[in-house]
């Protein structure tokens, strides 16, 4: 299957040169984005910390084709195939990112294919350090005790229908739904929406987001989030967030989660002072807490703009785990690491968008 995706890979860079001889509405796209890291995992409530290591990583490096074509009648065919690139390692095995076909007009856009699920998306204008990474506020929500695959709600689902309204005064909503996959009894299904709001200096969203036997028979999983923003003069963003995860297990035990996130980022000309901190509450199991099952999460750090399209940036960022809490970073985590472990990080690093 590698070896498939690289050979579509190579293909995918090469097409565009052939396509826009007859048509200019077909882009190569993407974002290279590598850091040098030192990481470890410290004081867990059993065990040995892990100790401290020299990493790269790559941050949801990808590359990609889009393009339209106007069929008439203001109706457009679009498509979009990305992969991921993960220039530190040795060997070319991508693997399949946002990915769709679909039609587009000023009704607003229908596709099917793989995609982040709009609860996912609902708050990504408020990540400070480019929504992945070390930095990533996700590592602190989207998911229950860190988590992550089917029990988490920082998706990019596949085999997926959806529809996005086209703005209305700066208003729009996105749906996606993904059916039953498989004859298995436990079957993904998924149903996720969102309410979004972008208006000179506002930032708003709203989403929802429920999962049907995505592990088990009975298994049926909820989470709910709001977001807002705010730019100051033009160069101060403050950002908050909430979200609640809730698990029904197929002996309808409820497990909840809450959580708060913060950011901001400042910018002085060039630069840009980042922040964001994130803060997990402990379980909640059928209306009883469940001690040490809290975690928060601090990341500070500045970038400087070489240009419009590359950022060297830096980031610290560590995880506060209670003892009984195991969350990590959902890029590259750092362990093998045990219950109440703290992940932390110290990064350089270099972002190129083209």
């Amino acid at each position: 299957m590698n070896k498939v995706l690289a050979l579509a890979f190579v293909t995918m860079m090469i097409a565009p040169g052939f396509a826009q001889a007859e048509t200019s509405n077909v882009n190569v796209y993407g974002t290279i984005n590598t850091t040098f890291e030192s990481v470890k995992a410290a004081d867990p409530a059993v065990g040995e910390s892990y100790t401290g290591r020299l990493r790269m990583n790559s941050n949801s490096s990808n590359v990609g084709v889009k393009g339209s074509e106007e069929l008439g009648n203001d109706l457009k065919g679009v498509f979009q195939v990305e992969l991921d690139v993960r220039i530190p390692e040795a060997s070319l095995s991508p693997t399949l990112r946002n990915s769709m076909i679909g039609l587009q007009g000023n009704w607003g856009t229908a596709f099917i294919g793989k995609w982040d699920t709009p609860f996912k998306s609902a708050n990504s204008f408020m990540e400070p350090f480019y929504a992945t990474g070390v930095g990533y506020l996700a590592n602190i929500a989207d998911t229950i005790n860190g988590v992550t695959g089917t029990s988490s709600f920082n998706v990019r689902k596949e085999n997926t229908i959806n529809y996005w309204s086209p703005k209305f005064a700066g208003a729009s909503f996105n749906l996606m739904y993904s059916p039953k996959g498989s004859a298995a009894a436990a079957s993904d299904n998924l149903l996720s929406g969102s309410v979004n709001y972008a208006e000179g200096p506002i930032n708003a969203a709203f989403a929802y987001e429920t999962h049907k036997d995505f592990v088990t028979v009975g298994q049926r999983d909820t989470g709910i989030k709001a977001a807002a923003g705010y730019k100051l003069f033009d160069s101060t963003s403050l950002n908050v967030a909430w979200d609640q995860i809730s698990q029904k297990n197929s002996a309808d035990v409820v497990t909840k989660r809450t959580a708060l996130l913060f950011s901001v980022v400042h910018k002085i000309d060039d630069f840009a002072l980042r922040a964001g901190y994130g803060i997990a509450g402990k379980l909640n199991r059928d209306n009883a807490e469940v001690a040490n099952t809290g975690a928060r999460q601090l990341s500070l750090g500045g970038s400087y703009s070489l240009s419009k399209r590359t950022d060297l940036y830096t980031v610290y960022s560590k995880i506060s785990n209670e003892d009984a809490a195991g969350y990590n970073f959902l890029i590259s985590a750092v362990g093998p690491s045990a219950a109440g472990a703290d992940p932390q990080s110290i990064a350089l690093g270099v972002r190129h968008a083209f």
